[in-house]
Formats: C-alpha cells, sequence, structure tokens
C-alpha cells in the first residue's frame, strides 16, 4: 500500500473511533423506554407524595381583644394638695401599702393642729363645769341652792361634754387627713401608668397611678353575638399577641352576658398565663372555633411560592405537572385548598419534609 493511502485510512479509523465514542456517551447504545411508561412509584421515591382528601376541621374564627389585668385599680388621693414627690415609675413593682406620692401637708397639718388646740380649750372648760356641777348639784341636795340654778350648771356640763365628743372627732378626722398626704398602693403589683407629675394638684377622686397584678392577665375581646352559644366559661381558645411573637392556648375565664346594643358584639376575657413582657394595653388576636365542617386540606410543606402565585407539583399519569393553586385558612400543619386541586390527586413534598 501506497504511504499517501495508508496514512488517509488510519484517519478514516481514527475519526470513525471518535464519533462512535460520542454516541455511547450520549447513550445512544442505551436501552430507552417511551413516554408515559415509566410506573409513579419507579420515578418517585416512596415517601415523598401525600393525598389530597377532605377533612373534618373547626372552623377557627378570630376577633380582636386587648390585653387587661382582672386586678388594675387606680389610685386617687383622697385629699386635697399639691404633689411634691413621687416614687415610682412605669413598670415598677410596689407593695400594699408602699408609699407612691407624697402631697404638700401644710395644710393638713394646721388643720389638725387646730382641731388639736380646740380639744385642749374645751376640756378645761369641761373640768371648770364638772367641778361646778359636782358643788352645785351638793348644795342642791342640802337645800343651800334653788334647783333652777343648778340645772343651768348641769346643762352647761353636758353641752360641753358633747362639744368635747365633737372636736374629739374632729381631731380623729383630721389626723386621718393627715396620713392621706401619703398615696399607697392598695395591693401587691406593678405600676401601669403615672398619670401626674410633681406639681400637679392632687385633689380627692383624681387618678394619679394605675396599677396592675401581672399574675393575673387576660385578654378581653368583643365577638360577635353569632357566637355567643358557642363561647362560654371554660370553652378552649387561642390567644395570639403578635407584638410579643408570642401565641398561647387557654380558655375563657369570663362572658359578659349583656352584648353591646350598637355594634351586636359582647365581651369575653380569656385568661392569660405569665409573661415577663405582657402589658396592659397590648393588641391581641382571640381564635376561637366556630363550627365543624369538611375541608380539603393537603400538607403546607408541599406548597411553593413563585412571586405572589401559590403553586404544588401534582403527579399524573403523564409526570410530575406544576399546579397553581387558591389557599385558605391553615390548620396546624395543614392548609386548606380553595382551588386547584381535587380529592384523591397526590401532590409532591420536599424531601427534607420527609418523615
Amino acid at each position: 500500500m501506497k504511504p499517501g493511502r495508508k496514512k488517509l485510512t488510519v484517519a478514516l479509523v481514527f475519526l470513525a473511533g471518535l464519533i462512535l465514542m460520542l454516541m455511547w456517551m450520549q447513550g445512544v447504545f442505551r436501552h430507552r423506554v417511551g413516554p408515559g411508561t415509566v410506573p409513579l412509584a419507579a420515578a418517585v421515591p416512596a415517601g415523598q407524595l401525600s393525598k389530597v382528601g377532605w377533612q373534618y376541621v373547626w372552623d377557627w374564627q378570630e376577633a380582636p381583644g386587648v390585653v387587661a389585668s382582672a386586678q388594675q385599680p387606680q389610685v386617687a388621693a383622697q385629699a386635697m394638695g399639691r404633689i411634691i414627690d413621687i416614687k415610682v415609675a412605669p413598670g415598677d413593682r410596689v407593695q400594699a401599702g408602699q408609699v407612691l406620692a407624697v402631697l404638700d401637708d401644710a395644710e393638713l397639718r394646721s388643720r389638725l393642729g387646730q382641731a388639736q388646740e380646740q380639744v385642749a380649750a374645751l376640756q378645761a372648760q369641761l373640768q371648770q363645769a364638772q367641778s361646778d356641777y359636782q358643788r352645785f348639784r351638793a348644795l342642791t341636795e342640802r337645800r343651800v341652792v334653788p334647783r333652777r340654778e343648778f340645772d343651768q350648771v348641769k346643762a352647761r356640763y353636758e353641752t360641753l361634754q358633747a362639744q368635747v365628743q365633737q372636736a374629739q372627732q374632729a381631731v380623729s378626722e383630721a389626723q386621718a387627713y393627715f396620713r392621706y398626704g401619703k398615696v399607697v398602693s392598695p395591693a401587691d403589683g406593678r405600676v401601669a401608668e403615672k398619670l401626674v407629675n410633681v406639681g400637679d394638684l392632687a385633689t380627692p377622686g383624681r387618678p394619679l397611678f394605675t396599677i396592675f397584678n401581672p399574675q393575673q392577665m387576660r385578654l378581653e375581646a368583643q365577638v360577635g353575638e353569632q357566637y355567643s352559644h358557642w363561647l362560654q366559661v371554660g370553652a378552649p381558645v387561642r390567644v395570639a399577641i403578635p407584638s410579643l411573637s408570642w401565641e398561647v392556648e387557654t380558655v375563657i375565664d369570663e362572658v359578659v352576658a349583656q352584648a353591646a346594643s350598637d355594634s351586636r358584639t359582647f365581651l369575653v376575657k380569656a385568661r392569660l398565663p405569665w409573661h415577663r413582657s405582657l402589658r396592659p394595653g397590648l393588641f391581641g388576636r382571640l381564635y376561637f372555633a366556630g363550627r365543624e365542617r369538611q375541608a380539603l386540606l393537603i400538607p403546607a410543606a408541599a406548597v411553593k411560592n413563585v412571586g405572589q402565585l401559590e403553586t404544588v407539583t401534582v403527579l399524573t399519569p403523564a409526570g410530575p405537572q406544576n399546579r397553581q393553586v387558591r389557599l385558605g385558612k391553615n390548620y396546624d400543619e395543614n392548609v386548606e385548598v380553595l382551588a386547584g386541586l381535587q380529592a384523591g390527586e397526590e401532590v409532591l413534598l420536599p424531601a427534607k419534609h420527609l418523615p
């Protein structure tokens, strides 16, 4: 064979071998299965499918509410006076009888002093009248003085006795008012509000502080009257406090029997366990079971968010397909399907949610 023809033959053999190698790498010589003939059990690992089905659920309702304390007294002054000192701030712990504020007691002190001076003067007059009464009684018994003069002395003595008693009562009242110069807490708890400042004039009945008991907190919510026969004392409910990212299961503690005429709602109070950050006035939500019904449920883990769309992967005879769905309420780890799926279909779960 000529050298030139030999080189050409070698090049063709090399090229043919290269083509065969590329065809083998692309799977040309492997056995292929036609589309739609692969069983689902072979296409999807066992345990990754969840069947869509109807289930009975409690249709949870929601009502807005406000956190309050079962014991939340407002502390007011019992005497008039200008505030010269405030001993506490909002959030401080207080005990029953602890001084919260001090009033200027100059006027109270003066009133007490005047009452005490009046008692002393009347007691001196009473002492003299008592001596005259005893002397005139002895003289009258011996018929030295007429009965009419004795009656006058006796009347003056009895009048002074009554006046002394009245003056002593005025002293007791002045002493009580003098004690009112210090505003004290009526119960153990925490200071919720401070409504006055140093220099303000305190008057009887004007609230100065609000005290709450952190061990007796509850959520108070206005609930529509159509749910009145479901919500009774002891009924289980859930309470969520969004600002604390806190949710707790509890029970209804109290239901106000009379509904509000303007809103057609009634007040429901649900007790809350102790929480270090729980304060009166926080916004909360009351969740309660309204009625039992059937819902089409799938695991919430099967739902994928694509932009503002919610989709699931559905297993069909033709293979996995992405399908848009419209969802409703969440029920524990499941979510209600309002549109997009039918009972009996199977959806695909992500591998990380497998048991």
